[in-house]
């Protein structure tokens, strides 16, 4: 029982010891990292938490959710056993929607990019 007590503190201890070890490697010189910078997002890290958010961005991730949607439609379409005639409805079929889409995105305004004021 003894033993079983000693031998887990010993464990405990050379855990903590080993993961203590990287801090007396650190640098205490503070040195600009990625994390730092700015995201692609426009989001900057080091500013409070409660910002206005750019919309533009999320209209765009949308339009690639859209986009890749209609990808994974059309992929598993190559595989089927199909006429021509029922592929060639299918492809013009996925074109009008590609392309009523766009003229939505151009009429809406969500494709051109906005100035932040």
């Amino acid at each position: 029982m003894i033993s079983m007590l000693v031998c887990s503190t010993v464990s405990m201890l050379f855990a903590v010891l080993i993961s203590l070890i990287p801090i007396l490697f650190q640098s205490s010189e503070t040195q600009p990292s990625a994390a730092m910078e700015p995201f692609e997002c426009g989001f900057d890290p080091l500013s409070p938490r409660r910002t206005s958010y750019f919309v533009h961005f999320f209209s765009v991730g949308i339009v690639f959710v859209l986009f890749d949607l209609e990808t994974m439609l059309i992929v598993p379409l190559l595989r089927g056993n199909t006429s021509q005639l029922e592929w060639m409805g299918v492809w013009i079929f996925l074109w009008i929607l590609l392309l009523m889409g766009l003229i939505m995105e151009i009429f809406y305004g969500s494709i051109d990019w906005k100035e932040i004021s």
